[in-house]
């Protein structure tokens, strides 16, 4: 467990908004209030640390939404060919 020496104690002023904001998400997660906003910093941190910026989101999503297209045509190709294979099996079936 932590010691309260491994911890830094502040006084934080935000505006009300963030702070309903922050309450409604910390009751969605079940978190306390200091929790949410150590977990909403490291979150942040993390992405800066990673060089994530709006535009590689960009990038990964249209890249993600090309690829996702590419799977649904395939998924549309094996459907196809599941049907018509699943009707040369009735015939099959039917002229035996």
């Amino acid at each position: 467990m932590a010691t309260q020496d491994t911890f830094v104690r502040i006084t934080l002023r935000m505006p009300l908004e963030m702070h309903d904001r922050l309450q409604q998400l910390r009751k969605k997660t079940k978190r306390s209030l200091n929790a949410e906003i150590l977990t909403s910093l490291d979150a942040l941190i993390k992405v800066e640390e990673d060089g994530i910026t709006a535009d590689n989101l960009t990038d990964f999503a249209e890249g993600a939404r090309t690829h996702f297209a590419k799977l649904y045509q395939e998924i549309e190709e094996i459907s196809k060919h599941r049907a018509e294979f699943n009707e040369r099996l009735k015939r099959i079936e039917d002229a035996r």
